[in-house]
């Protein structure tokens, strides 16, 4: 009976350790934490409707970066340290949408071809800025547990 009890005391903590392997960290404030949903809040000196607002996705074990961009798909690689992220290699879909999400995505793909400066912003958030002073204000898409 105690063998029985020892194999399945066994296979409850190696589903619970797979189970958790698959789950988001949480966020961790004043950095970028692989796996959790991003939504671009602010571009620049405008808020970006919650429709239009391009994603980021960063994926730890792959060393990837995937998202939405306001009208397209994108992704690429990655480099992430605790105060700067670097998209390498970028590529996108190439569907045309309306005037303002076009205009969102150019925006936001021109913001993110660059080497982003990370920091904590006041309300929680991060920062990301670009060497020409250009910025996004990033939260998590899901209000973190």
């Amino acid at each position: 009976m105690s063998h029985i009890l020892l194999t399945v005391s066994l296979l409850t903590c190696i589903a619970v350790q797979a189970w958790s392997a698959d789950a988001a960290p949480p966020a961790t404030a004043g950095t970028l934490t692989p796996g959790v949903d991003y939504r671009v809040v602010r571009l620049n000196d405008r808020v970006v409707p919650v429709e239009l607002s391009p994603t980021l996705k960063l994926d730890a074990q792959a060393k990837r970066v995937t998202g939405f961009s306001g009208v397209n798909r994108y992704g690429g690689g990655y480099e992430l340290t605790a105060t700067t992220l670097t998209i390498a290699q970028p590529f996108s879909t190439m569907m045309a949408g309306e005037d303002a999400a076009m205009k969102t995505e150019s925006e936001f793909l021109g913001v993110i071809s660059q080497p982003l400066t990370i920091s904590a912003a006041a309300d929680g958030g991060l920062l990301l800025r670009s060497g020409k002073g250009t910025l996004l204000l990033v939260v998590p898409a899901t209000p973190v547990r």
